[in-house]
């Protein structure tokens, strides 16, 4: 009788420990213009990007998975098939700690609640969102007092851009240090670490978890800041390979290093900030070609480059082209994690300057010749 008991209080014992590391999230859904049942709950691990679908019955559904507060889960209403339409914003990311977490589809925006730690990234996403909204505010402000192609305006533009990133960043930082173990640190983080430097980067995982400093999306931007700092400005150049548009074989030192400054813009097809670059680097090519100015477009991330010839089509772009398809040594070596990224070369082959862009590129490079 005494081991029975002790048995059945063991069992107890181990089902309240199940449970309590046990999240369970309880989901409210409707629609009077989808049927319940030609729609479903998909629950996405955002980090593996393993995905899960829940039936919806009832207006609501159920989603059970360990507790974990290093993981975020992303959760959408989508239909059955193509031919059901879904409000794309009925969507919301959880973090499944322990017990029951409420999640409402129908509120505008989706909600979450029963989870301190939940509230405290929803806090997050929306100073982080107040900040962006605070930016479109004033810019349309600026717009309606200088004109688009004004000097004026272009340094408004700047002075707003850059008080929304330090203020986006004072909250990131403040963010990173209370959750320096869980995955609200970790999205905080890595809204910070594309523009930190090496040495920035380093210190600010010091006071990191290994969950942080070892995550899979913090890992390669900082093997990409060791490149950068390989190929900081005056060092020298660090060569590539890939192929003309006429498909001959072309190396980077086939204009770099050879005594003439070389402008060399990283682009791609598809990238829209890269587009409206060119204009800058055709004003450049025009203006100081016979002055000994070198331009060089180097495509990347482009798969076969079909694109590429389009577009140098389309924009006139009548300098010389390096393709590298899918091939992504260039970006590797240098530590580009964003184009369009512009390095300007100096005639010794050593780097003048680094992520050249709009005038600050114009008045660099003129700046040379003039």
């Amino acid at each position: 009788m005494i081991m029975k008991k002790i048995l059945t209080f063991a069992a107890v014992c181990l089902m309240v420990l199940s449970c309590s590391d046990k999240c369970v999230i309880a989901g409210t859904f409707s629609d009077e213009n989808v049927p319940e049942e030609s729609v479903m709950a998909i629950v996405t691990d955002i980090q593996t990007k393993e995905a899960d679908t829940c039936a919806i019955s009832g207006g609501k559904f159920t989603y059970e998975c360990p507790a974990s507060d290093t993981t975020l889960l992303f959760i959408r209403i989508a239909g059955k098939d193509e031919s059901v339409k879904v409000d794309h914003h009925k969507n919301v990311r959880v973090i499944p700690t322990k017990g029951k977490i409420d999640v409402d589809l129908n509120a505008d925006p989706c909600t979450v609640s029963g989870s301190k730690l939940n509230d405290v990234f929803t806090q997050y996403q929306k100073d982080v969102s107040d900040c962006y909204e605070k930016y479109e505010e004033q810019m349309k402000e600026v717009a309606s007092l200088y004109a688009e192609d004004s000097p004026e305006y272009e340094e408004k533009q700047e002075e707003i851009a850059n008080e929304v990133e330090d203020a986006v960043n004072q909250i990131s930082h403040q963010v990173l240090s209370e959750n320096a173990g869980n995955i609200v640190g970790l999205q905080a983080f890595t809204s910070l670490m594309y523009d930190m430097d090496l040495e920035e980067f380093d210190h600010t995982l010091q006071g990191t978890s290994d969950f942080i400093r070892n995550n899979r999306r913090v890992t390669p931007v900082h093997d990409a800041k060791v490149k950068e700092q390989e190929t900081a400005e005056g060092r020298m150049f660090v060569d590539f390979e890939g192929k003309t548009p006429e498909g001959e074989v072309a190396r980077l030192s086939d204009f770099v290093g050879r005594g003439k400054y070389v402008l060399v813009d990283f682009w791609a097809s598809w990238c829209g900030p890269c587009k409206a670059e060119i204009p800058n680097i055709k004003k450049l090519f025009e203006q100081y070609t016979d002055k000994g100015l070198v331009v060089l477009g180097v495509a990347v991330w482009d798969k076969d480059n079909s694109g590429s010839r389009k577009v140098m089509e389309s924009l006139d772009m009548k300098w010389s082209q390096i393709f590298v398809g899918e091939d992504t040594t260039p970006t590797d070596v240098y530590g580009i994690l964003g184009i369009p990224h512009i390095i300007l070369f100096a005639p010794d082959g050593t780097i003048a300057k680094r992520d050249l862009r709009g005038s600050d590129m114009i008045k660099t490079v003129s700046e040379l010749f003039e």
